[in-house]
Formats: structure tokens, sequence, C-alpha cells
């Protein structure tokens, strides 16, 4: 099961307390180091627990409740800013099946046409 226990707790605690800044610029960067320090193994657990589509909910969450107050470097940009750099971690070092499994995840589709088209996130 390797770090499967950690990387589901820590995407639950991102998913669920994604309008929390304070707790998110914790989390997002440990689950960043984790999968640095085990990337096989958390690539498993992140594509097991569907981990792209529930950090794109908790972006596109953020991105929804706090639109254009997140350009800058407030907490709730710099939040958001993590979750995203995080799914692009994910993305870019998850390997292929975590990638096509992505390209079939409707939250992601929907944050990416969210952000595209809003002002206020371009900048992200």
């Amino acid at each position: 099961d390797g770090n499967e226990p950690e990387v589901s707790a820590m995407l639950h605690a991102i998913n669920t307390r994604s309008l929390q800044p304070g707790a998110v610029l914790v989390l997002a960067p440990a689950l960043g180091r984790l999968l640095a320090a085990a990337p096989r193994a958390t690539s498993v657990a992140l594509l097991r627990a569907d981990g792209p589509a529930k950090l794109a909910g908790a972006a596109k969450r953020q991105a929804d409740e706090w639109g254009s107050a997140s350009d800058g470097n407030g907490m709730e940009a710099r939040a958001t800013r993590g979750v995203l750099e995080l799914l692009a971690t994910v993305l870019e070092r998850g390997g292929p099946a975590l990638g096509a499994g992505a390209l079939k995840s409707e939250p992601l589709a929907d944050l990416m046409f969210d952000l595209l088209w809003s002002p206020g996130t371009q900048g992200l």
C-alpha cells in the first residue's frame, strides 16, 4: 500500500479545507514533497484516490469563492497557487496513467475552462 493512507488523508484535507488558506498552505507543499520523495508510490496512491480530480475540485472551489481576489500575494492567492502548482506537479510527474485519468476528469476540465475565462486568474 506504500503511502496510500498519507496521500489519501492529505487529499481529503486539501479537498475539504480548500477554503481555509492556512491549512492548504501547509498541506499542498507537504503532498508535493511526498511526491518528490516517493514518486512511484505517491503516483499510484494519487491514481487510486483520483487525485487530479480532487485537486481540481479544490482549486475550482477556491476560484469560485475568491474570484479575482486570488490574484496577488494574500493568503487566498497563495493557497490557490499552491493547489494549482501541486496539480501541475502531479500531472507532470505522475506518469502516463495519472495523466490519462486526468483527461477524463470533469472537475479538471471545468477548472481549466474557468481559469481560462476568468479575468482574475490568468496570472495563476
